[in-house]
């Protein structure tokens, strides 16, 4: 009997070691695959558009082991479309145009049409909120226009310097 008992009580240890081990694993596991979407999101995901800064690593790290796989799951998908169409700037950004320039006016003025219009079709609309609406149904338009900013911004400072 006392030979049985001792059989029990090694594998009873063994058993809790494995568990341990079990756990330990599980936990790499969750970590590794919280790094790999990190880095998804560090990147700006498949389209590249925008990227999750750094120094939420260890907020999202911290939230995404403590979940539990729905609410992870959740996240992810959050995150995901959060990182695909971007956030929305409340910061007005004035459109400068100088002669010379390459701004893609057509480009502008596609955009404010489509604005104006949401905004004379629903009562109450803002402007803010007419443009987060237009530029999110208009993704392709979205990124022209971008360009064009960038491109007049580029413009300007080789004005400014001289080139």
């Amino acid at each position: 009997m006392a030979s049985v008992l001792a059989e029990a009580k090694t594998s009873a240890e063994q058993a809790k070691l494995l568990a341990g081990r079990v756990v330990n694993l599980e936990l790499d596991a969750r970590r590794t695959n919280v790094s790999v979407k990190l880095t998804e999101w560090h990147s700006g995901g498949d389209e590249e558009k925008h990227g999750l800064p750094v120094a939420l690593d260890e907020k999202v790290t911290a939230f995404m082991l403590s979940a539990d796989e729905k609410q992870q799951a959740a996240f992810v998908d959050i995150m995901d479309d959060i990182v695909k169409t971007g956030l929305v700037s409340f910061k007005e950004t004035p459109i400068r145009r100088r002669p010379g320039t390459r701004t893609n006016t057509s480009v502008l003025d596609e955009v404010e049409a489509g604005i104006k219009e949401l905004m004379d079709n629903t009562e109450g609309l803002s402007y803010a909120d007419a443009a987060a609406q237009y530029m999110s149904e208009n993704e392709d338009t979205y990124d022209k226009y971008l360009r064009s900013l960038e491109e007049s911004t580029v413009d300007e400072e080789n004005e400014e310097v001289g080139n």
